[in-house]
């Protein structure tokens, strides 16, 4: 009779007993599984395993069910049907990253929040575009240099655009670029943090853009 000792949760089990050397994976071989959780008594049940190698109880055995609690790290909660959380895929609003860039960059001042219906690159919420959008200005650049330019206009001072995940911030600043490569009057600072990509106006110094980009990859 072999013997496979576990920790008493039945992935354990299953994995013990599969990586049992093939000569024994047969029907007519049978293991005398060892069960221990920390503050238990230890207790043994006798399995084997079906012709495609899944471990079963023996005929005319019952073993004892196994409480629904977690053995250790490896192991999911059996209690919960959905996988855990990943907190690094939760992204922050383009509001709250707004907050954290103007922490430091004092002259950036919240000038618009915008909605699907306000948008004027209708791209909001659609697929693969941002999720959420802010406008700002900058109290650095002269009213004069942006007296032609509408309200939450980049020139006066930026954008922030939070998409779904980093690929698509990537993607829509690549496009930016590429669209006004050759276009100096549209130009502009471009700053990717994860999903994050924030817009600076051209009309502030590299001096003075550099600190966008400072508090950008300052953004947990």
């Amino acid at each position: 009779m072999g013997r496979v000792y576990g920790c008493g949760c039945r992935c354990h089990l299953a994995a013990a007993v599969r990586a049992l050397p093939d000569e024994h994976t047969t029907e007519r071989f049978r293991y005398l599984i060892l069960f221990h959780r920390p503050g238990e008594r230890s207790r043994s049940e006798r399995w084997t395993l079906s012709a495609r190698g899944q471990p079963r109880p023996m005929a005319g055995t019952r073993p004892r069910p196994v409480p629904p609690t977690p053995c250790c790290v490896r192991c999911p909660d059996p209690s919960s049907s959905a996988p855990a959380a990943d907190s690094s895929s939760e992204s922050v609003t383009a509001r709250e990253a707004f907050t954290g860039i103007s922490a430091s960059v004092s002259s950036a001042e919240l000038s618009g929040t915008v909605t699907a219906e306000s948008d004027s690159n209708k791209l909001l919420g659609r697929p693969h575009q941002y999720t959420s959008k802010i406008t700002f200005d900058d109290t650095r650049i002269a009213a004069a240099d942006v007296s032609g330019t509408d309200e939450g206009d980049v020139e006066r001072g930026g954008a922030i655009e939070v998409f779904a995940d980093a690929a698509d911030a990537k993607a829509r600043a690549e496009y930016i670029q590429s669209v006004t490569k050759s276009m100096p009057m549209l130009a502009e600072y471009d700053y990717v943090h994860g999903p994050v990509l924030v817009r600076v106006s051209h009309y502030l110094t590299p001096t003075q853009a550099a600190e966008y980009e400072a508090a950008v990859e300052a953004l947990s």
